[in-house]
C-alpha cells in the first residue's frame, strides 16, 4: 500500500468534492480513540495505565 502525502490526500479529497478539514477531523477522532484511553469519569484523556493508579478514580471511590 502506497502512502500518500497530506497534499496528495488534500488534492484527492478536493477532486472528490470533500472538505479536507472535516475529513481530517473525523479521521483523527476515529483514530485517536483507538490509541488514547478516555477517563470513564471525566472523559478526558487518561494519563495512567489503570484506573487504580488514577487520582480521579481514587477520589470517586473514596466519595462513595
Amino acid at each position: 500500500m502506497a502512502q500518500k502525502t497530506t497534499d496528495e490526500i488534500r488534492t484527492l479529497l478536493k477532486e472528490a468534492k470533500l472538505d479536507f478539514d472535516q475529513v481530517e477531523n473525523r479521521a483523527l477522532n476515529d483514530y485517536l480513540s483507538k490509541i488514547l484511553h478516555s477517563c470513564p469519569f471525566t472523559e478526558d484523556v487518561c494519563t495512567t495505565n489503570q484506573c487504580s493508579e488514577c487520582s480521579v478514580y481514587e477520589k470517586v471511590i473514596k466519595n462513595k
